[in-house]
């Protein structure tokens, strides 16, 4: 495992499914450039402490599945799957107490020990459907 694949695989597992946030100013650079950031994100850092933040809140026992993570041309891709049940708001949506599946790509690249830049894939229409909120 590269050091690269470890940064992302530590994020995800103490940040995301942990629910611990101060791992992320410890992994990602403060100016992180996120090519994935819902309109109205603060840049940088700031901006992905926030959406995990909104993870957090909004779903309670998370679970993680990651099918693939490797490395290619500098950059660490990451195929993952997050469960949890929507215990809080979650992407404008109140509490239904349902299990939620959230299915992503991303991509990550790291310079000095640090990620520095993400690019995502993420299924947030299948999630709101999952929610009730769109229909399917």
């Amino acid at each position: 495992m590269t050091d690269c694949e470890a940064l992302v695989r530590r994020g995800a597992m103490e940040a995301v499914v942990g629910g611990d946030l101060s791992v992320i100013d410890e992994l990602f650079a403060e100016d992180l450039v996120d090519h994935d950031c819902d309109p109205g994100t603060p840049p940088g850092r700031a901006g992905l402490k926030q959406g995990v933040a909104g993870v957090v809140a909004g779903l309670s026992n998370r679970e993680m599945s990651e099918y693939e993570l490797f490395s290619a041309g500098g950059r660490v891709v990451e195929i993952w799957e997050l469960r949890g049940r929507h215990t809080g708001p979650y992407m404008g949506v109140p509490a239904t107490q349902r299990t939620v599946t959230i299915r992503g790509v991303e991509i990550w690249r790291c310079a000095e020990g640090r990620i520095v830049e993400r690019w995502a894939g993420i299924d947030r229409l299948a999630v709101l459907e999952q929610l009730g909120a769109a229909p399917r």
